[in-house]
């Protein structure tokens, strides 16, 4: 008999933000780096997202709010 132990792990992204001036648009690696948010994702703009990053990789989050993410409004987080 062999035993398979299965861990399964869901991580979740919490933002908080003032949803009137800011938002938060999940992009892909190419819109991280250009501060692109023309092709989202998702867009998040509640002011209170939690995001559910479900599997393994970078997941990659900008505001989309025109000049915020070229000012550093812009994370990246990696679930392993």
């Amino acid at each position: 008999m062999v035993l398979i132990t299965l861990c399964v792990c869901v991580c979740y992204a919490g933002f908080s933000y003032p949803s009137e001036i800011h938002n938060v648009v999940q992009v892909t690696p190419a819109a991280y780096a250009s501060c692109s948010a023309a092709r989202p994702l998702k867009v998040y703009s509640n002011g209170n997202s939690l995001v559910r990053l479900s599997r393994r990789g970078t997941y990659y989050f900008i505001c989309g709010i025109p000049g915020h993410c070229d000012a550093g409004m812009k994370m990246k987080v990696t679930v392993r």
